[in-house]
């Protein structure tokens, strides 16, 4: 299991927080098609992620190709986790998927995550620029409403137009799906660094929203 998880460090510590996640409802959404699935985690193998599918015909569960990416929401009583994975294969009911990306477990309570407006941006993933309003910022990450798709997993620059100034901050798309107005995705990210000239301002940004 795991795909691109090469250091055995990453494996482990991945393999203890999927430990943790046997009987608990699941969201499958295809990243390419939008399609999605839902059921619950069964069992964990040695070639992946076993899923039960739930409230669903066999001849409607989607015809996704080997390798195809998904991702993988996992909501419990008091976080969420959220990983990227290969599709593997189905038999019947069961699908079996295989995790490549680090799992995302963000802690549910509100007082991490403080919902914000009028914050607008833009995120840029090698040569593709997507405008972003942020919804929602924690000290570790952001949630945010974007005009186009873009790919859970991938490394971005993400530039705010805060009211301290502008800034910069170097991230990793966590989640992306369809937002209730169908011409927006809503997404989320999680913060790695921040540029030299905006760190303060991100700081200041931060501690206003929670004060």
């Amino acid at each position: 299991m795991g795909g691109k998880l090469h250091s055995k460090a990453i494996r482990d510590e991945q393999q203890v927080l999927l430990g943790t996640t046997l009987g608990r409802r699941c969201r499958i959404h295809c990243f390419a098609s939008g399609e999605q699935v839902f059921g619950w985690i069964d069992q964990l193998t040695e070639t992946g992620v076993r899923v039960a599918l739930a409230n669903i015909e066999l001849d409607q569960i989607p015809k996704w190709d080997h390798n195809t990416r998904i991702v993988v929401e996992l909501a419990g009583p008091k976080s969420l986790m959220v990983f990227v994975a290969q599709w593997v294969r189905q038999t019947g009911e069961l699908l079996t998927i295989d995790p490549i990306s680090v799992i995302d477990q963000r802690d549910l309570d509100s007082a991490s995550r403080i919902r914000v407006h009028g914050i607008k941006g833009r995120i840029r993933a090698k040569d593709i620029i997507t405008e972003v309003s942020v919804t929602d910022i924690s000290a570790s990450g952001i949630g945010f409403d974007a005009e186009g798709e873009m790919e859970p997993g991938s490394e971005v620059e993400v530039e705010l137009d805060g009211s301290f100034g502008p800034m910069t901050l170097h991230a990793t798309v966590r989640h992306i799906n369809g937002a209730p107005d169908a011409n927006k995705y809503r997404g989320g990210a999680s913060i790695h660094s921040v540029d030299r000239l905006g760190k303060a301002r991100w700081n200041r940004l931060v501690n206003e929203v929670n004060a």
